[in-house]
């Protein structure tokens, strides 16, 4: 369905995960497309039309945080927060332009910068830290770039979760 539009990188089926329903598809999930554009395309043509009789909703990707922020946002109004003082980047890995209104380009520039540099220090498993570093904002994830040491804090914390997941499987 969503092959029309461009490379689908990966599918994720959202399930319940409690009570009666364990399991069971909740109706939502989360395709990944290659490129941002296949993704802008798949939402601009896939958004609203009808699939076993109910309109679908096609929308870039959110996470929790940004979610929760939304609502706070709607239901008491966007407050300014102080700034985080600005550093010179000293980050090794290679920043490509991107279209600041478009937050899937934003993401993925971040998710390509992220698995960058998590692949030289763990190779067998820098897909999933990639994933797990991609739950933070975007305002989150420029401030781990822009700073070196935190990242690694980060991708060391995420590796140590994957590592634990492996084992408990």
């Amino acid at each position: 369905m969503f092959t029309a539009y461009g490379e689908v990188k990966y599918v994720r089926v959202i399930q319940h995960e409690r009570g009666f329903n364990r399991g069971y598809s909740t109706g939502r999930a989360i395709v990944c497309f290659g490129t941002p554009g296949a993704a802008s395309s798949a939402i601009g043509k896939m958004n609203g039309r009808v699939f076993y009789g109910k309109p679908m909703c096609v929308e870039y990707y959110k996470s929790g945080y940004e979610l929760r922020k939304e609502m706070f946002d709607t239901y008491f109004g966007r407050k300014e927060h102080g700034k985080m003082p600005t550093k010179r980047n000293t980050n090794p890995v290679p920043r490509e332009p991107i279209d600041p209104n478009d937050a899937a380009s934003i993401k993925q520039t971040y998710a390509d910068r992220l698995a960058a540099f998590v692949r030289p220090s763990h190779p067998q498993h820098y897909e999933e830290i990639t994933e797990l570093l991609l739950e933070y904002d975007n305002d989150q994830l420029k401030a781990y770039l822009e700073t070196p040491l935190l990242l690694q804090t980060q991708v060391d914390n995420a590796a140590t979760l994957v590592t634990i997941r492996a084992l408990m499987d």
